[in-house]
């Protein structure tokens, strides 16, 4: 999406690795003036935020846009304001209708966020991480609303193409200095060995509340939307379900680029977005052992590296405006709003999904 602005030698990049979640979770409203009033509005954005659910991965950096000149417009500023990339936007309007940030709506949709009930634990206490509110030029007759999301796994990066350089956005490295320095005081974790069947371990559980912490080990299945969408296939051909399905829990979650274990963890609700293209993976053990005598399918291996591109670790950077730009080419650094993810080396990594050069 590239647009002109402001004069000069100068090209800036937002580039963003948008999870299939969070492009699932974006939402275009068409409304009238009539939705701008606190009570009408209060009461649309506390119907619309349950739409998000779960399944997009939260805790959200959760974005709204009021307003827009086009659907397009509107729904590019939600995606730009998910990424933190308008976070410098001036806080009040003008007669000559700029966009600009509603502070007093941001704290208000996080408050509504936090009594939702809706979230990745925990009663809807971490629905959101924070909250963007966008208030757009508009035609006399329409007002268009986009809510959207960047889920957990905020992946953006900036950079810069100048005359002194190439310029990359210098990511946070170590978010482990963000964990407090001591634990909370919890207590001891329950041991479930999934080996011993589903009968047992729901006799387990059964004795405990949500919350509890729980120590797993033995054998659980790695399967996410083609493994369903694979199975109900050969259910809806008359043919049985695996039976180590019916023994283990099936966690929903992608393969490391290896294919030896788990890919993205985070919170989320399970479902399944819909139908793709590779057969039931093998079970997987959670102790490192090769899952010996196992069921085995070895499937179509063309997807393996789908997920190599994606960050190790699902933090985005401190959040102050003081970090940096790292340079590639020539030239010094200069600043830049604080969002991002972990630096990576994206060269070689994205999936060959595309035959034509």
């Amino acid at each position: 999406d590239i647009y002109a602005g402001h004069p000069g030698m100068e090209y800036e990049f937002l580039f963003i690795t948008k999870g299939g979640g969070s492009a699932n979770k974006t939402f275009l409203y068409q409304q009238t003036k009539a939705l701008l009033n606190e009570e009408s509005l209060t009461k649309f954005i506390t119907e619309h935020i349950k739409d998000l659910g779960t399944s997009a991965c939260p805790p959200y950096h959760l974005a709204l846009c009021i307003g827009g000149t086009s659907a397009e417009m509107c729904l590019s500023t939600v995606k730009k304001a998910s990424a933190g990339y308008l976070d410098e936007l001036p806080t009040s309007g003008n007669e000559g209708g700029r966009c600009f940030r509603d502070l007093e709506w941001e704290r208000k949709v996080l408050e509504i966020c936090r009594k939702s009930g809706v979230g990745a634990q925990f009663g809807g206490k971490y629905l959101v991480h924070d909250v963007r509110v966008i208030r757009a030029p508009r035609h006399a007759a329409s007002c268009p609303v986009a809510i959207g999301v960047s889920c957990s796994a905020d992946r953006n990066i900036k950079a810069k193409i100048t005359p002194e350089g190439i310029f990359l956005e210098q990511l946070e490295k170590n978010p482990a200095r963000f964990l407090p320095a001591q634990s909370p005081a919890m207590s001891p974790a329950v041991d479930i060995d999934l080996d011993e069947g589903m009968d047992k371990v729901r006799e387990i559980l059964t004795r405990y509340p949500i919350k509890t912490r729980l120590n797993l080990k033995g054998t659980l299945i790695v399967a996410r939307d083609i493994a369903h969408a694979r199975i109900k296939q050969m259910l809806d051909e008359g043919k049985p379900m695996p039976d180590y399905f019916k023994k283990h829990p099936v966690y929903y979650a992608g393969q490391d680029a290896a294919g030896h274990g788990f890919g993205i963890v985070r919170p989320h609700d399970g479902r399944p977005h819909g139908p793709l293209r590779r057969p039931v993976p093998e079970a997987r053990r959670l102790d490192g052992d090769g899952g010996e005598g196992q069921p085995f399918a070895g499937g179509d291996r063309r997807l393996q590296g789908e997920r190599r591109f994606l960050p190790r670790l699902d933090r985005r950077s401190g959040g102050h405006s003081g970090q940096e730009l790292d340079q590639v080419g020539r030239g010094g650094r200069l600043p830049r709003a604080g969002h991002g993810g972990r630096a990576q080396d994206l060269r070689g990594g994205f999936p060959r999904l595309h035959h034509r050069r």
